[in-house]
């Protein structure tokens, strides 16, 4: 069960998810992506890893919007940008982490203004020098600000062990039987 703080947390992380989707609609004279865009959102996405790597998160704040949401997944809740801003604090100087990104799809929606951006990473070394063997499944949720883009949420969850027990994906409208 949810304390009311984290269940208000959570509103509001899927409220600004729904908002910036969903809004932006109305908003005039911005086009469709640039072929570039997606080549530079995913430089973006392995900047933020660099970065960690290097012991810095100062990418990733540089680049999340002030309504920032995520979800990291060792959090019980979601966090704003305060709690990142926080975490950069914390990690400033830990370097070594080695991990490997993979994308998945990056998706652009509202005429380009909106992306998002599914990529697993894959972790064989933690900053402090730990050998693992982690993988999480990953989203950002990003918003075109100007000519740049900025990060207002995300999520990440561990990778099934056993992706058979995972529900099957929707059937397309056609194949869905009538009554």
């Amino acid at each position: 069960m949810l304390l009311p703080f984290s269940r208000l947390f959570t509103a509001r992380f899927c409220a600004v998810i729904a908002c910036a989707t969903l809004s932006l609609g109305a908003m005039p004279g911005h086009s469709d992506p640039a072929p570039t865009d997606e080549a530079l959102l995913w430089s973006y996405e392995q900047s933020i890893y660099a970065g960690r790597a290097a012991g810095s998160l100062s990418f990733y704040v540089d680049h999340a919007d002030a309504d920032y949401a995520g979800w990291p997944p060792q959090f019980a809740a979601p966090i704003g940008r305060d709690q990142l801003v926080a975490g950069s604090k914390l990690q400033a100087g830990r370097s070594g982490e080695k991990i490997e990104l993979h994308k998945d799809l990056i998706r652009f929606a509202d005429q380009g203004r909106v992306a998002l951006v599914f990529y697993t990473t894959h972790r064989t070394m933690r900053s402090d020098g730990t050998a693992v063997d982690e993988s999480y499944e990953n989203i950002h949720v990003w918003l075109r600000r100007g000519k740049d883009w900025q990060i207002v949420g995300g999520m990440s969850r561990p990778v099934p062990k056993d992706r058979s027990k995972l529900a099957a994906p929707m059937p397309a409208p056609a194949q869905v039987e009538k009554h």
